[in-house]
């Protein structure tokens, strides 16, 4: 499966390290280069102590990585996408509009969701 995570900040980083650890090739998407990058170095540093404290295997760390990709073009995010998660604190407007959209860039069988879980956001 696909999965794209929209948004690099810790709900992100978790999201995107845990699908990729299942197995499912992940693109990890923030408008900011720096932020995004430092999300990609935070989540090589989890599976390192991982693999220190016997938990991985180098081999299963480094295909975990493989299949993480960082971006800031949110076509290239949901381009393949078979999963969109929106992990950012918006409020529920913000989200509509956002998941309006992405409706646009994603494929039609994509599920879009979202970690606010007290929000409604369907138009």
């Amino acid at each position: 499966m696909n999965v794209a995570v929209l948004g690099a900040g810790n709900r992100g980083r978790d999201l995107a390290q845990a699908a990729a650890s299942a197995g499912h090739t992940v693109r990890l998407h923030d408008a900011e280069a720096n932020v995004v990058m430092d999300a990609i170095d935070d989540v090589e540093r989890r599976l390192r102590d991982a693999v220190d404290a016997g938990e991985l295997t180098q081999t299963e760390r480094q295909e975990t990585l493989d299949r993480v990709d960082a971006t800031t073009g949110l076509d290239a995010a949901v381009a393949e996408a078979d999963l969109v998660v929106e992990t950012s604190d918006a409020d529920a407007e913000t989200l509509q509009a956002r998941f309006a959209e992405l409706e646009e860039h994603v494929d039609r069988a994509a599920v879009i969701c979202t970690t606010a879980g007290d929000l409604s956001i369907t138009a």
